[in-house]
């Protein structure tokens, strides 16, 4: 949309005295208590008794700025495209000398307008099938990576933030998660690392007996399509 276009809908909507519901739908977007946060400072202070007015033409054009820059897709983004496609999985599970495997498959693909990465899982755990759904992307507001994690043999969301390395090809994420058996808060670390445009690591660390992070699982996916 152009700024003449932009303007012409603002002046609209405040001769129709709609501005306010026109927010209602985005009332509930953290984005929006920024944005109405920056416009009130802008403001000067006002009487109690006076009723706070509607953003003017500039003050909407900064927040629908703000908005844009916020939502839309960018380089980082962009680092996460190798990871699209269909894979064969191999994952091997547990310390050494006492390792357990599994097989699986996974349909890695952009939703939202190539804003998330969308995986879902299909395989076996321990002689049970298993299923998993997962979303990642970036957080332009928090520039972040961020992930979410659902699978069957939970009923938590696993939720991670992270980073890229230098060279982009290395995505690391923590977080915590309530450990079942202990009940106890257990920070968690997880990696991807893309090998080739055919093949990537998800590797995952846990505490330790004596704190120290160690890997509990690899997972190796194959392209296959």
């Amino acid at each position: 949309m152009s700024r003449q276009m932009q303007r012409t809908s603002v002046r609209k909507w405040m001769r129709r005295g709609l501005v306010t519901a026109v927010f209602v739908g985005v009332a509930s977007s953290p984005l929006w208590w920024n944005a109405a946060g920056f416009a009130q400072e802008r403001q000067p202070a006002q009487p109690q008794e006076q009723k706070q007015q509607p953003p003017d033409e500039q003050q909407m054009a900064e927040m629908m700025k703000k908005f844009e820059e916020a939502a839309k897709p960018g380089k980082f983004h962009e680092l996460l495209k190798p990871y699209a496609g269909k894979w064969q999985v191999s994952a091997v599970f547990g310390a050494p000398g006492a390792e357990m495997t599994s097989q699986g498959s996974a349909t890695n693909e952009w939703v939202l307008g190539e804003r998330f990465l969308k995986q879902e899982f299909s395989g076996d755990m321990m002689g049970q099938q298993f299923s998993g759904i997962g979303y990642t992307g970036y957080d332009n507001t928090s520039k972040q990576y961020q992930s979410v994690w659902l699978d069957s043999m939970s009923s938590a969301m696993f939720i991670t933030e992270g980073e890229a390395s230098e060279d982009g090809k290395t995505l690391t994420f923590t977080g915590q998660a309530e450990d079942p058996m202990t009940g106890e808060m257990k920070n968690f670390r997880h990696v991807m690392k893309l090998v080739s445009n055919d093949q990537y690591l998800y590797e995952m660390y846990e505490p330790g007996p004596g704190g120290e992070m160690n890997k509990s699982a690899t997972l190796t996916y194959n392209r296959s399509e």
